[in-house]
């Protein structure tokens, strides 16, 4: 059983932690059920890279700081 602070902070118990695989600085998501119920699911680090998967797909081969020159407007 967990306490809620003042500030709304739950510790989540170390064998849920184990379980999810979460880390202290790691994100949490909470969804609320129909029932009352919440679910608690691990925000995988790598999430926030998938968008970018295959982004720089069409410049294989070209120099990589000529490609960040270019994204930034260096040129």
């Amino acid at each position: 059983m967990s306490r809620i602070t003042s500030k709304g902070q739950v510790t989540i118990p170390k064998n849920i932690r184990q379980v999810l695989g979460v880390k202290p600085g790691d994100h949490v998501e909470f969804e609320l059920l129909p029932d009352q119920r919440v679910l608690v699911k691990p925000v995988l680090a790598t999430a926030v890279f998938e968008r970018y998967i295959g982004y720089l797909a069409d410049r294989a081969g070209e120099d990589p700081d000529h490609i960040v020159a270019q994204l930034r407007d260096d040129e």
